[in-house]
């Protein structure tokens, strides 16, 4: 895999997978534009698609937000719960979103101390080699907001003050 840093992007490339990864990100309309060039030129290095993803990981340090998730995993036991880690997946026509939730998570970037909270991980894909790529791409963008903003309780998403539109 070869892999380029442009300021807070990262893209790589090999013969079965392109990423395009952002530490701050900075809104779709801004973001998509970049997808749209690294694909452009990354076309005559790809072969044949068989993945198409957009993901994105949401750290909430020093929170345990599983009070805020619409979806918790309750089993009914007489015990107290220490820490709660789930996946689940679910099915849009031909695309797929795993959403995977971590309260005990742990986090460093760029050689920082760990920092604790917790994780929502919203990972959309299709699996093959679409026909439309900017238009599974957008789906899949528009899909994984749906899939993060439904998850969560709405007094939560109102605090984290989210911008919408192009978001």
């Amino acid at each position: 895999i070869f892999g380029v840093k442009m300021g807070d992007m990262m893209v790589q490339v090999g013969p079965r997978v392109l990423v395009v990864n952002v530490d701050n990100y900075p809104g779709w309309a801004k973001f998509y534009p970049v997808i749209r060039n690294v694909l452009d030129n990354t076309a005559t290095l790809r072969n044949k698609t068989e993945r198409i993803g957009f993901r994105t990981i949401n750290f909430f340090e020093g929170q345990d937000i599983e009070k805020s998730l619409i979806t918790t995993v309750q089993n009914g036991l007489d015990l107290q719960k220490t820490s709660c880690n789930f996946s689940l997946v679910y099915k849009d026509n031909d695309c797929r979103t795993r959403f995977s939730f971590s309260n005990d998570a742990k986090m460093s970037k760029n050689g920082q101390a760990e920092k604790l909270g917790s994780f929502i991980d919203v990972d959309s894909f299709f699996e093959g080699n679409p026909e439309n790529v900017d238009g599974t791409i957008n789906y899949l963008h528009t899909l994984a907001k749906k899939v993060f903003f439904e998850s969560l309780k709405q007094e939560f998403v109102d605090s984290m003050g989210p911008v919408y539109g192009d978001n």
